[in-house]
């Protein structure tokens, strides 16, 4: 496989949309349409849980972690419908992931970072149609739901939902799920932990 061009089609200020030439395995001429954020533009994506303390065990045993994770309801053009996700955003000009995700969750649901439980190298969201590069951000948070930072284009709810819950959710053959929340819900479902 070798790239022989990649011109830009059109952009506007969030995507570039190129095609790119390049020569397949047996020597045959291809093109591939796909997406770029411009300038290498990266984005961070937030798995946050808010820890609500300890509550007794009703089936015996002890007390139990009561964590909640951080899940966003929020209305998606493409598909005009609602897709539950956890928060996510575009890394602005001179900011560090860290930054970034600490603005992001706090502008999509009003919680602030109480600590970092661990950053990943930048992963790819979808290689087939962009080369977009996201960092996961794991955090435990704290603070109130709140609407403050949303913007004009964006319609979020916030939920803070125990395991039981996001397994319920999960369940729900109705509903829309990015697989970046797919992927951190199962986790949850499974081990009441992000980690």
């Amino acid at each position: 496989m070798k790239i022989v061009n990649t011109k830009t089609l059109a952009k506007n200020k969030f995507l570039d949309f190129k095609l790119t030439e390049y020569v397949d395995q047996k020597g045959n001429t291809k093109y591939w349409t796909w997406v770029s954020r411009p300038n290498g533009i990266k984005a961070v994506v937030i798995a946050a849980i808010v820890d609500k303390g300890y509550y007794n065990n009703p089936n015996g045993g002890g007390y139990l972690r009561d964590l909640r994770l951080v899940v966003i309801k929020e209305f998606r053009v493409p598909f005009g419908e609602y897709e539950y996700s956890i928060p996510a955003g575009l890394i602005d000009e001179g900011e560090d992931i860290v930054g970034a995700a600490t603005r992001e969750l706090y502008e999509e649901t009003g919680l602030k970072i109480k600590s970092i439980l661990r950053v990943s190298p930048f992963v790819y969201n979808s290689a087939g149609l962009s080369d977009e590069a996201v960092s996961m951000v794991y955090a435990e948070c704290e603070g109130d739901i709140s609407k403050v930072g949303h913007e004009d284009s964006e319609d979020i709810e916030v939920f803070l939902m125990n395991q039981n819950e996001v397994i319920k959710l999960l369940e729900d053959n109705t509903k829309k799920f990015s697989a970046k929340f797919w992927i951190i819900a199962q986790y949850f479902a499974r081990n009441n932990s992000i980690l």
